[in-house]
C-alpha cells in the first residue's frame, strides 16, 4: 500500500475519498511530487516540483490548493519554494478550494521578518495569485488585497495588488477593494501603482461608481505624471454612463487642454466610447427610467463634442418618453448642450417649452430657446 503524503490528513474527506479511487501509478506520483517540493533546495526544483503538483491536481485525486498551500506555510520552506507555490495556485485559479485563498491572503499580510511573507517578490506573487481565484477568492483575499494595496512598503507589491483587484471586479472586491483603490490613486506616493489603480477602476467598470469616477477624473484634471492622466482617460470611458456628469466634463476638458497629445487621443476615444454606450442606454426603453437619464445627463455635458446620433437619442427621448423624471433629464441635457443640438435641438425644445405636460420641462425648455437665441 502507498504511503500518503505528509499532507493528506488535513485535506476535507471528500478529498481523501478521491484521493483512495486514485490508480496506484497516480497515487505514487502525486506523494513524489509533494516530497520533491518538501525536499527542493534551489529555483529549478520548486519549479519542477510544484508544476508537477499543479499538473496531477485533478487527475492523482488530490487537492493541489491544500498542498501548495501547505507549502506556502510551512516554517521551514525556501522563499523560492513560497514563490513557485504561489505561482502554481495562481495557474490553478479558481479551481482551487478557499483554503488555498486563505493561506496566500496569510502570505501577503505577514510580512515581518522570519515570517512567511517576509520576502518582497514572495508577497508580489501572492498578490498577483489572489487575482487569479476569481469566485474562490473570498473576503479574506480582498481584504488581504486592500490592506497591501494600502501600506505595503514594496512598491512592486502595491502594483500587483491594484491589477489583482482590476481583475477580481467591482462585484467581489466589494467597498472596501473600491476605496482602496480611490485612495491608491490619489494618495500613492508611486505613479506606477497610482496608474495600475486607474486601469484596475476601469476593469471594474460601472461598479467603480460615482467615488471611481470623481477619483479618475480627479487624476486626469490634476495628476503631474503622464501615465496617470492617460490611464485615468482611458478608465473613464470604460465606466459608461457611471462616469456621471464631472467624469464626462473632465473628458471633455483633457480633450481640450493637456499639453500632451497622448492624453487628448485618450480623452477623445473615450468621449467616442460614452457617445456610443450612453446612447445605447438611452435607447434601449426596457431600462428604468433611472439609467436612461443618467446616461442623457452624461451626454448633456459633452459640449460641442455630441455626436448626431446622441442628439437623435435625446430629441427622441424628450418627445415621445412617458416619464417625466427622463423628461426632465432630458431637457437639462439639452440646456447644456445649447447650440451644439442644431436645428433638431430647437425644434424639440420648441415643441417641449410649448406642449409638455410637465412644468419644470416647460421652463427648462424655454430658458435653453432663449440663450440658444441669445448665442445665435
Amino acid at each position: 500500500q502507498a504511503t500518503c503524503p505528509f499532507w493528506f490528513k488535513m485535506c476535507p474527506g471528500d478529498i481523501n475519498d478521491k484521493f483512495k479511487m486514485a490508480d496506484e501509478g497516480d497515487r505514487n506520483a502525486a506523494a513524489k511530487a509533494i516530497q520533491d517540493l518538501r525536499a527542493s533546495q534551489s529555483l529549478p526544483d520548486c519549479w519542477n516540483a510544484s508544476e508537477s503538483v499543479g499538473k496531477l491536481g485533478t487527475t492523482a485525486g488530490f487537492d493541489s490548493g491544500v498542498a501548495l498551500s501547505t507549502v506556502l506555510l510551512q516554517d521551514d520552506a525556501l522563499a523560492a519554494q513560497r514563490w513557485k507555490a504561489s505561482e502554481t495556485l495562481g495557474q490553478l485559479g479558481p479551481a482551487i478550494e478557499g483554503s488555498a485563498s486563505v493561506a496566500l491572503a496569510r502570505v501577503l499580510r505577514e510580512s515581518k521578518r522570519g515570517q512567511p511573507g517576509s520576502e518582497n517578490h514572495v508577497r508580489s506573487s501572492v498578490a498577483g495569485s489572489i487575482g487569479k481565484l476569481g469566485e474562490s477568492c473570498g473576503e479574506d483575499g480582498t481584504a488581504a488585497l486592500a490592506a497591501a494595496l494600502r501600506s505595503d512598503r514594496c512598491v512592486a507589491v502595491r502594483r500587483r495588488a491594484a491589477t489583482s483587484l482590476g481583475e477580481l471586479g467591482g462585484e467581489s472586491i466589494g467597498d472596501g477593494g473600491l476605496e482602496a483603490l480611490t485612495d491608491a490613486v490619489r494618495w500613492d506616493s508611486d505613479p506606477n501603482v497610482r496608474w495600475c489603480s486607474c486601469m484596475a477602476l476601469g476593469q471594474i467598470g460601472p461598479h467603480a461608481g460615482e467615488r471611481g469616477a470623481e477619483s479618475l477624473a480627479r487624476a486626469l484634471a490634476n495628476d503631474a505624471d503622464l501615465g496617470v492622466r492617460l490611464r485615468a482617460a482611458a478608465a473613464l470611458g470604460m465606466l459608461k454612463d457611471a462616469i456621471g456628469e464631472a467624469g464626462a466634463a473632465a473628458l471633455v476638458h483633457a480633450y481640450r487642454t493637456d499639453r500632451f497629445d497622448a492624453v487628448r487621443q485618450e480623452a477623445s476615444r473615450s468621449i467616442d466610447l460614452l457617445q456610443s454606450s450612453c446612447t445605447a442606454s438611452l435607447s434601449n426603453v426596457g431600462l428604468h427610467s433611472f439609467v436612461r437619464g443618467r446616461s442623457a445627463m452624461v451626454l448633456g455635458r459633452l459640449s460641442d463634442l455630441i455626436n448626431r446620433s446622441a442628439i437623435e437619442a435625446l430629441s427622441l427621448g424628450m418627445l415621445s418618453a412617458e416619464d417625466v423624471y427622463l423628461r426632465r433629464r432630458i431637457s437639462e441635457a439639452l440646456y447644456k448642450l445649447g447650440v451644439a443640438t442644431g436645428e433638431l435641438g430647437f425644434a424639440v425644445l420648441s415643441q417641449a417649452a410649448s406642449r409638455d405636460s410637465d412644468v419644470y420641462v416647460q421652463w427648462q425648455a424655454s430658458q435653453a430657446l432663449e440663450e440658444m437665441s441669445i448665442a445665435g
